[in-house]
């Protein structure tokens, strides 16, 4: 790396911490442009030139924190026996997370509706996701019928309507609590066996 990229990539390093700071010290809503490059020590248009909006920062930083994270669950992860055992501490750690963030996970939850869901490249959380998945079929605990990508697609999207829905009450439920068996139903099926028909 020359030394004018490696400039620009400390700029936009310092953009992202200094983001997400004031974003976890007073909330997304209240962090201004202007806030975000005065604490970088940056010229308030050094930020156009990294990013347009402070949600394109957001979704950049959280990739950035998905993958570390994701990178240090691993091993814990693949540690457990089952699938089961696997998605569970899957959710209870992203649930960890997200109760400490609310308002930066329904953003980015809202960023990831709004400019679309990766299948085929995704990463951090999701990516752990797909290889808990993937695995799972490949165990013989998962139906192998479906595309991994797509039964990942849809638990994430149970978790991503039950985050609105306890950001919407006011965090008033145990988020990995009403996820478990959200997800637990996905699996095995809602239906009592001889009424298919």
């Amino acid at each position: 790396m020359g030394r004018r990229e490696k400039m620009k990539d400390q700029k936009r390093t310092a953009l992202i911490e200094a983001g997400m700071q004031l974003f976890t010290s007073q909330g997304f809503a209240k962090t201004t442009v202007e806030q975000i490059t005065d604490q970088a020590d940056l010229a308030k248009g050094t930020f156009y030139n990294y990013f347009t909006t402070k949600e394109d920062l957001l979704v950049a930083a959280m990739m950035i924190e998905q993958e570390a994270l994701a990178a240090t669950e691993r091993p814990v992860v693949f540690a457990l026996p089952t699938v089961r055992a696997r998605l569970r501490h899957v959710i209870a750690w992203a649930a960890a997370w997200i109760s400490q963030h609310p308002e930066l996970s329904v953003v980015w939850c809202i960023e990831r509706c709004r400019r679309g869901v990766e299948l085929d490249g995704p990463s951090g959380f999701d990516q752990l996701l797909l290889e808990v998945v993937t695995a799972g079929q490949a165990a013989g605990e998962l139906q192998p019928t479906r595309a991994p990508q797509h039964l990942t697609l849809e638990i994430t999207a149970i978790i991503v309507t039950y985050i609105f829905a306890w950001y919407g009450s006011g965090l008033s439920f145990d988020l990995a609590g009403a996820v478990q068996p959200a997800i637990e139903t996905y699996l095995t099926g809602a239906l009592v066996k001889g009424e298919e028909g």
